[in-house]
């Protein structure tokens, strides 16, 4: 089992180590049985309880010690993890506000083009305009000439005899 990014052991994994220990005190106290030295045997472990009572004690102030390291280091993570949040974000929204600012300019770049388009229709249109009043000029021009002739013509023909 994992707390605060410690692994801690299983309850299965507790219960199997307790057995191997009964059965080592079993095997224990058999021995000690056997050779009768049972009363000495309890004063020797004794002494032997109370310094390994020490050493679980200081294993569980060790402990207690390192829960509050690996509490600050897990603080510390999720700090690192919503600065890391943070900045993933303030990404996404200048990848938004770049996209966006793309799509401006893309629409901006039709309307140039469109407007470009009309320019170009407009400046072909004004092309062809000039083109048809010249030609309109000289068919008048040419219509004032044939008029003028005819009525030299006629004119003329009323001189005659």
């Amino acid at each position: 089992m994992m707390v605060l990014g410690h692994q801690f052991p299983s309850n299965q994994a507790l219960a199997a180590e307790l057995q191997t220990v009964n059965s080592d005190d079993d095997l224990l106290s058999e021995d000690v049985q056997s050779e009768g030295l049972n009363e000495d045997a309890e004063e020797a472990e004794l002494p032997i309880a109370e310094s390994s009572a020490d050493d679980v004690k200081k294993s569980i102030e060790l402990t207690d010690a390192e829960v509050q390291r690996l509490m600050q280091e897990e603080e510390d993570r999720r700090r690192q993890q919503n600065g890391r949040r943070g900045r993933l974000r303030e990404l996404e929204e200048t990848r938004a506000q770049l996209a966006q600012k793309q799509l401006e300019l893309l629409q901006t770049e039709q309307e140039l083009l469109d407007r470009e388009q009309s320019l170009a229709v407009l400046r072909e249109e004004l092309e062809l305009e000039r083109k048809i009043r010249a030609l309109l000029t000289k068919e008048k021009e040419q219509a004032v000439e044939e008029a003028v002739l005819a009525r030299g013509l006629c004119a003329g023909a009323n001189l005659l005899p």
